[in-house]
């Protein structure tokens, strides 16, 4: 999770309260990490501090082979995040694996003149299970080519949009006992693709080696 990471560097005691402070001040998600980041700057934590720890918030090696062996096969890979531009684009950089991914969708970012980093949420979207400032499902229907076959990682409640998008040929990659699975064992039906269950990185890459085989 980038977001509690970038916490985590630079103030850990803000972590535990990351939920409080949402609720006191009626933030969603996206709002609230912007005001952190304003917090951050007002600290002194600049962006050359930012883009180099997100640089070294590595990928782990199993997910780095996944990635490997999907490119192998030729397969189209984008990233839907509710993470934003600046942290994924220095993730991948630190992990040399900024040319995997055709496209990535995610919260626009802008370094202000004092270098204050500013998350930039799009609100247009209508959808009612979403948060208000993504819907994946959305974003999964748009770029989706006819007869293509998709198989969807995620772990978080927001990625439950898009996988009552796909179809039964479809496969989603869930991790076991976080909100996703939790989630589409409580809808029963409203996911049709054949659902996946992981723990770790490394039984992503042996989920993909048997799907693809």
């Amino acid at each position: 999770n980038t977001d509690t990471y970038i916490l985590q560097r630079f103030a850990p005691e803000l972590e535990p309260q990351m939920h409080e402070i949402m609720r006191q001040m009626n933030f969603g998600w996206t709002d609230l990490m912007d005001h952190l980041m304003k917090i951050l700057w007002l600290r002194g934590v600049t962006k050359e501090q930012i883009s180099y720890a997100m640089m070294e918030a590595k990928l782990q090696k199993p997910m780095l082979l996944s990635l490997s062996l999907l490119k192998t096969l030729n397969c189209d890979m984008k990233i839907i995040s509710d993470s934003n531009e600046i942290f994924i684009e220095y993730v991948l950089k630190g992990s040399n694996a900024s040319d995997f991914f055709s496209e990535i969708f995610t919260n626009a970012t802008k370094f202000d003149d004092k270098q204050k980093l500013n998350i930039l949420p799009d609100y247009s979207h209508r959808c009612k299970i979403c948060p208000p400032n993504m819907c994946k499902g959305t974003i999964l229907k748009s770029i989706r080519k006819p007869s293509s076959r998709v198989i969807y990682l995620g772990d978080g409640r927001g990625d439950f949009c898009a996988c009552t998008e796909l179809n039964e040929n479809d496969i989603v990659l869930a991790r076991k006992g976080w909100p996703l699975h939790n989630k589409i064992v409580n809808s029963k039906s409203s996911v049709r693709a054949k659902v996946l269950l992981w723990s770790e990185a490394h039984d992503v890459y042996e989920l993909f080696k048997s799907i693809l085989d």
